[in-house]
């Protein structure tokens, strides 16, 4: 047996001996990790034919991350440079990669309701409205994959509210409101949900007078916020509401 050849196979032996060996030690946190949905037990022929060959097989050796990091530079790259359709196809794949992070489901819905440029001429923004909102329906879909792993995580459906609120031409505020409820209702919420909640539904057709009990319930629980009484305010002209029920920051205004 030549030299080289005895190396080759001392290599390969090692080799071996350190793959079974990782498998061990790995196997036990691998389940562990998809128990607390930090990874996906599988992954689809889709996801597998993105990353390619060479990364599907580092991310299954325990190298997700590494590979998710390096794809997340492409797809800023790829952002960068125009190519908006790959930067978005990049962390399709990279969430479920990391499905646990929110923030990569954060950057792939930034991605994906990106702004076109308002045309000038008027004959053609009925078309740049229609194309505008399906990327921004793109961003929705993205940030809806999150719920499935992160189910109680306020920052995904308070991101969903954001797109309706701010996005969406014209905005949808029925649904912004929905979104900020189920914000509100998660554990370790933040208290601003409740009245984003209340301030969307203050816009939505038919639901004044739901919107008036909560932005009072906020009075009357001391929040009182310029934005609480505006809000409040608005709520008690088109309700007709007594003028002896009214909050009386009214009397102060000129």
């Amino acid at each position: 047996m030549s030299r080289h050849t005895r190396n080759l196979l001392i290599a390969a032996v090692l080799l071996i001996s350190f793959g079974y060996g990782r498998m061990y030690l790995e196997e036990p946190m691998a389940k562990d990790m998809v128990a607390k949905n930090y990874w996906p037990n599988t992954m689809n022929m889709q996801t597998r034919d993105k990353v390619g060959q060479l990364g599907m097989t580092a991310a299954l050796g325990g190298f997700r991350s590494l590979v998710a990091s390096i794809m997340a530079v492409q797809a800023f790259t790829h952002w960068d440079e125009g190519r908006f359709d790959q930067a978005i196809a990049q962390y399709w794949v990279i969430v479920q990669l990391q499905p646990g992070a929110f923030f990569n489901w954060f950057q792939g819905l930034q991605y994906s309701a990106h702004s076109f440029e308002f045309p000038e001429d008027k004959n053609q923004r009925a078309d740049w409205v229609r194309k505008y909102n399906e990327t921004v329906a793109e961003g929705e879909r993205f940030m809806l994959g999150a719920k499935k792993f992160m189910p109680d995580d306020y920052r995904v459906y308070g991101q969903l509210g954001m797109l309706h609120a701010s996005k969406f031409v014209p905005k949808n505020w029925c649904k912004a409101a929905e979104y900020y409820e189920q914000a509100a209702a998660c554990p370790n919420t933040k208290p601003y949900y409740f009245r984003f909640s209340a301030y969307a539904l203050s816009q939505c057709p038919g639901k004044e007078q739901e919107a008036y009990e909560q932005l009072k319930s906020l009075y009357d629980s001391n929040t009182r916020f310029p934005s609480v009484i505006t809000h409040l305010q608005r709520m008690e002209e088109f309700l007709n509401i007594p003028q002896a029920d009214r909050i009386p920051e009214r009397a102060n205004k000129k």
